[in-house]
């Protein structure tokens, strides 16, 4: 997995962004949203997080 093998890589927060962007364009939306959840937790004070949440909430089917 590209967060195990690339840990100490600066960007990788951003890489992850990224990585979820084309699983959602593959149509692998629950794969995008386990990605963008490890990359909060990995680094949950980063602009990229801040991203990942808003991300998340385009993603998730909304219960109303």
């Amino acid at each position: 997995m590209l967060e195990k093998q690339y840990l100490s890589y600066p960007r990788l927060a951003d890489a992850m962004l990224t990585l979820a962007a084309s699983q959602t364009e593959a149509n692998k939306v629950e794969d995008a949203i386990k990605t963008l959840q490890t990359l909060i937790k990995r680094s949950p004070s980063s602009d990229a997080a801040l991203t990942a949440r808003e991300r998340i909430k385009q993603l998730k089917p909304s219960k109303s």
